[in-house]
């Protein structure tokens, strides 16, 4: 797995940031499809905020439809 990612840019070191939606695991708040979609936004924004990087997106069961939703609105 981090052989891959590491062929990626001539090795250069990836970061990597989960997201966990309010009402799941340990994060508190309620789990609608606004709070998630509010969480996902916010945490890209925080993302951006003072790092011009790229940003890979991805998403597993729930997170697809939030990652396609992200990736769909903020295509750069």
């Amino acid at each position: 797995f981090m052989d891959g990612f590491g062929a990626l840019g001539g090795g250069q070191l990836w970061e990597f940031y989960l997201l966990e939606y309010p009402g799941y695991g340990s994060r508190a708040g309620q789990a609608s499809q606004n709070a998630i979609l509010e969480a996902a936004q916010s945490a890209l924004l925080q993302l951006t905020k003072n790092d011009a990087r790229p940003i890979f997106v991805a998403g597993e069961s729930l997170g697809t439809g939030v990652a396609s939703l992200l990736v769909a609105q903020h295509p750069d």
